[in-house]
């Protein structure tokens, strides 16, 4: 057992690794604190190698020490569970911390919440229908969570801050501080000033491919449902999408026209069961509501007509419709590599740079 500042420095290392496997000395550590190895959050049940020296609860503790001093010199705050603004219930718990700048509030922020994502290669119509889904959702409001990637992601984003009210919360791969993510500089003023931005890794982390996919899974266990508007057949969020509907999230999928590579991934995810069909916010709202999750504090919105509904749903297959009127329990490289804003080409492991003594 920790002292609560041990507890939170160990934590603060830990993140260090999200997303990434454990040396093995600190399987007993993370064990300790009530976190699994083997699922998203640190997806290796083997020992990684202990390549930058032997790793021990006190050189743990002293990384932590030195990540959360560099976070309070970047304005960047960690809640660990237990804080005011944990977001407990979210795949925030299968984190040791969450970094976050601007409202702290993350619990109150998720509260009502759905994340909306897609590919980074989207359609006209692919844009449209993200737009309008996200400003229906915006105007009942709910917080809409997104990536920092670009495509779809970048479109929503920008969709929220043009709407007054709206409340943004971008989840990104790499550290807060602008030397692990400038390219998000530009868009944290307006973003911070109503909502917030996460992130599991630490001030320092790049935003390497293994933090990304990690980022992906966690977007996808946010809010009440996540929905993926676009996504091509082999695309990075399949895999994030079938293991939170694994773990119980509400996962939505945009049909799409049959002929479209951009649809090919959505409708996979709809044919295996894994995703509820959507083609707008009222129909998002309704799957929200039949996982027995209460909206009467929310004022309904008026049907949007069956014009889009039947141009999204055009050429579905009726067998597959009928199949998934009913949310079934869910039983990749991509072809083009769909990159965060934010992530660089390369994919070498940054850690040293990053636990440098």
């Amino acid at each position: 057992m920790y002292l609560d500042h041990q507890a939170r420095d160990a934590r603060a290392g830990l993140s260090l690794f999200a997303g990434r496997s454990l040396p093995s000395r600190l399987f007993d550590v993370a064990g300790s604190l009530g976190l699994s190895v083997g699922g998203w959050a640190y997806r290796s049940v083997i020992a990684a190698p202990d390549e930058h020296g032997e790793w021990n609860i006190e050189r743990l503790c002293r990384r932590g020490r030195t990540v959360q001093e560099t976070a309070y010199a970047s304005r960047i705050s960690m809640l660990v569970p237990g804080d005011p603004g944990w977001p407990a219930g979210t795949g925030c718990d299968d984190l040791p911390c969450l970094w976050v700048r601007g409202n702290v509030d993350v619990a109150g922020l998720l509260g009502t919440a759905v994340a909306v994502t897609g590919t980074d290669g989207p359609s006209d119509d692919g844009r449209t229908l993200a737009a309008g889904l996200v400003t229906d959702l915006a105007h009942t409001g709910w917080t809409i969570a997104t990536s920092t990637d670009g495509g779809i992601d970048q479109h929503v984003t920008a969709t929220v801050l043009d709407l007054p009210d709206a409340v943004p919360l971008l989840v990104t791969g790499g550290g807060l501080d602008p030397a692990s993510s400038p390219a998000i500089a530009a868009i944290l003023p307006p973003v911070l000033a109503r909502g917030a931005v996460i992130s599991m890794a630490p001030p320092g982390a790049r935003p390497w491919r293994a933090r990304v996919r990690a980022r992906n899974e966690l977007l996808h266990r946010l809010g009440a449902a996540s929905v993926l508007v676009e996504a091509g057949a082999r695309s990075r969020h399949l895999r994030a999408a079938r293991g939170a509907a694994r773990s119980g999230r509400l996962v939505c999928a945009v049909p799409g026209p049959a002929a479209a590579a951009t649809s090919q991934g959505c409708r996979k995810l709809l044919r295996e069961g894994v995703a509820h069909p959507v083609t707008d916010a009222q129909q998002v709202l309704d799957a929200i509501g039949s996982r027995g999750i209460q909206l009467s504090t929310l004022p309904r919105m008026a049907h949007t007509g069956p014009d889009r509904d039947a141009r999204a749903l055009d050429a579905f297959p009726a067998a597959a419709t009928e199949a998934i009127d009913v949310v079934l329990e869910p039983p990749e490289r991509p072809t083009r590599r769909e990159r965060s804003v934010s992530d660089p080409a390369g994919g070498r492991d940054d850690i040293a740079d990053t636990l440098a003594a």
